[in-house]
């Protein structure tokens, strides 16, 4: 009986001892580390599109103006006069419609102003009626002038421009038969110009033109064979 409750008191001090090491490995091991929970993810914004590269267009340059203009007209020359000398006696009566053709090629100095020349010849020169009342046939002359010509141009519209102009020249007077007269002719006018294109115009022009020719017949005697007309002009150019 003795040695039954000795065994029983040394297993409850063995069962003692073993707890109390327990305790003490696990106060040094300290507390068991739990594993941490998974991080939710964190939301990465996308990386944001390069902004397009804009290359710079390069502006067309103006176009340079169209200095050089080239033109043709048709000339009808009405209510004009015609100054001679008949039988020794100076006759100045109506000019017959004189119908005639020039050209022109001018050059624009400065904005507006262009210089240039425009040589013309006139047709069916002369009197409508014999001058001295005989009834008898006219014989009719051709004039060709040799002009220079100073134009000013002012635009209005788009398109289209008004302009002054003056023709000095010289001048001749070709009869069917006899000898030719001679001398200074001047021409002025106001007209419009109407472009139907980047190069192509239209124009059309009044004014009026007074010659001052003589001719000098083979005694050596100089008479007057003059000229003045209303001056019309309807053409068409182009610019260069």
């Amino acid at each position: 009986m003795k040695d039954m409750t000795m065994r029983k008191d040394i297993l409850v001090g063995l069962i003692g001892f073993i707890s109390v090491g327990l305790a003490a490995t696990a106060q040094a091991q300290g507390p068991i580390p739990v594993p941490p929970s998974a991080a939710p993810p964190v939301a990465v914004a996308p990386a944001p599109e390069p902004a397009p590269v804009v290359v710079p267009v390069e502006a067309s340059p103006p176009a340079s103006p169209r200095r050089l203009h080239v033109g043709v007209a048709f000339l009808p020359m009405s209510l004009g006069q015609f100054s001679a000398v008949y039988g020794g006696m100076p006759i100045t009566a109506d000019a017959a419609l004189a119908l005639g053709f020039t050209g022109s090629v001018g050059y624009e100095v400065i904005s507006g102003l262009s210089v240039g020349i425009s040589p013309q010849m006139l047709y069916n020169v002369g009197t409508k009626d014999d001058p001295t009342g005989g009834g008898n046939a006219v014989d009719m002359s051709r004039e060709l002038d040799v002009m220079a010509r100073v134009a000013y141009a002012f635009p209005i519209v788009e398109g289209a421009r008004i302009f002054a102009e003056v023709l000095p020249g010289y001048s001749l007077i070709l009869p069917k038969n006899g000898d030719a007269a001679k001398g200074f002719v001047i021409a002025g006018g106001v007209g419009a110009t109407i472009d139907m294109s980047d190069q192509i115009f239209v124009s059309l022009g009044a004014g009026y033109q007074a010659g001052f020719q003589s001719r000098k017949d083979s005694g050596g005697v100089t008479t007057d064979v003059r000229t003045r007309y209303v001056r019309i002009a309807l053409g068409v150019g182009a610019s260069f």
